[in-house]
């Protein structure tokens, strides 16, 4: 029996340093993937700030154009916030005449991979009329567009290098 007891330890102590071998090598990949995480939410949050930060207006419209996201300019130059935004069609910040055009477009920069450009006549309540100069192309994580626009600059305004 002492024989046996003493295989049936050393078996014990040979699982139990096996263990503690897994256990370590655990938690170097826990350490690895905690690491791994806050790189990406760092990324994400470089993202987001330079998305905001963007001096166009963008915007990101599903499939019949109405705005998934916009940022921090697009709702400046609408004169809107996210909650008033989101959910609305395009074309209802649009001169009435361009709308048939501008759903044409939108339809065509959906099956397109390169940026499709066009001039929109902006119409904003309490704000005179005025055109940016828009590109639109396919979104590639989801159906829709993705839509930025700059304002053209206006014969009176001279821009700055």
């Amino acid at each position: 029996y002492e024989i046996s007891a003493c295989l049936v330890g050393s078996e014990m102590c040979i699982r139990d340093s096996e263990l503690q071998v897994h256990q370590v090598e655990l938690d170097l990949q826990n350490e690895e993937l905690q690491s791994s995480r806050v790189d990406l939410e760092s990324t994400i949050e470089r993202q987001l700030q330079l998305f905001e930060a963007s001096p166009c207006a963008q915007l990101v419209l599903d499939r019949q154009h109405h705005v998934l996201e916009c940022n921090a300019g697009a709702m400046a130059c609408l004169k809107q916030g996210m909650d008033t935004c989101s959910g609305q069609q395009l074309t209802q910040w649009l001169a009435p005449a361009q709308s048939a055009r501008v759903h044409a477009w939108l339809d065509l920069a959906q099956q397109s991979e390169t940026a499709l450009t066009m001039l929109l006549q902006l119409r904003v309540a309490g704000q005179a009329e005025r055109l940016v100069c828009a590109a639109a192309r396919s979104n590639p994580l989801q159906p829709g567009v993705l839509l930025a626009w700059v304002d053209m600059p206006t014969p009176s305004v001279e821009s700055t290098n």
